[in-house]
This record gives C-alpha cells, sequence and structure tokens, in this order.
C-alpha cells in the first residue's frame, strides 16, 4: 500500500492490476473492497492461459470489467505502433517500469528514475490480453486497430 500511495502522490491515474491466477481468485473480494476504500481503481484482469471452471468464472465476473474475454486471447502480431510507455507503463512492485507487460527492457525505476517517450513507438512484439491492453492504442499499417479503454 505504501507503495501504491507513492504513485498517487507523483500521478494522479493510478491502477491496481490484479491477474486472477487460479489459485489466487479467492481474495479478489478483500482485495477489491480494500483498495476502494483506499480511493484506488481496482482493476482485475483474467490469466490468458488459465483454464477457469464454470463456477470460477461466475465467481469473477463481477470484478471484470468487461475489456477482456476469460481465457487465451487473439494476439495482435507483426510489426505495428503503440502508445505504451507514452500513455501508460507497467510497474513491478520492486518499482522497476517497463514499456509493457510484453517489453522486459526496462525504462528505469519509478524510485529513481524513468522517462516516459513522447510519442508512440514501434513494436513487433505478441500483443495479447496482457493487463496493458486495456490502456494503450495499437496502429497497424497506418489505421487504429485497437482503441485504449480507459
Amino acid at each position: 500500500m505504501e507503495k501504491a500511495e507513492i504513485l498517487r502522490e507523483r500521478y494522479k491515474n493510478v491502477t491496481v492490476n490484479y491477474v486472477a491466477a487460479l489459485g489466487q481468485i479467492r481474495v479478489i473480494p478483500a482485495l477489491h473492497s480494500y483498495f476502494k476504500e483506499k480511493g484506488f481503481k481496482f482493476h482485475v484482469d483474467p490469466d490468458e492461459t488459465a483454464n477457469y471452471s464454470k463456477q470460477q468464472i461466475e465467481f469473477l465476473k463481477p470484478y471484470l470489467s468487461g475489456d477482456r474475454r476469460l481465457g487465451v486471447q487473439d494476439f495482435i502480431e507483426g510489426e505495428k505502433l503503440c502508445n505504451a510507455g507514452q500513455k501508460q507503463v507497467h510497474i513491478l512492485p520492486d518499482g522497476t517500469v517497463f514499456r509493457c507487460y510484453y517489453d522486459r527492457k526496462p525504462l528505469g525505476n519509478l524510485f529513481t528514475h524513468f522517462r516516459l517517450y513522447s510519442e508512440p513507438q514501434p513494436c513487433t512484439l505478441r500483443c495479447g490480453s496482457g493487463c496493458d491492453l486495456d490502456s494503450v492504442d495499437i496502429w497497424k499499417d497506418g489505421k487504429l486497430i485497437h482503441k485504449s479503454k480507459k
């Protein structure tokens, strides 16, 4: 919580993303209440590799924002432009800042130094339902093919 508070002091729009891993979905109601009480957005993402039971799907439905399907997603492949790293970033608990979930080259560290991109960047990574997809715009061959949900 301390790290989330530091983020909120520096940046207005802070969302806690929680990936609904099969062994951890039971804690979602408590986490949802906790972060809501503290004034944070709490966003649950399905685990794109999970094979949820019907009971688990019903359990998850109230916490999903509707921007993802449950289970394995279609991937956006090939060369494209993406505003990950400009419009939003992926931050690990240790403060390491990445452009997105799929790009594992650090931009820096939240607690020391990092710089956002000034414009969308070329990308050839295989993008799927990582927790960034709802926050970015993606262009391919000059056309907007994916629009942010936020």
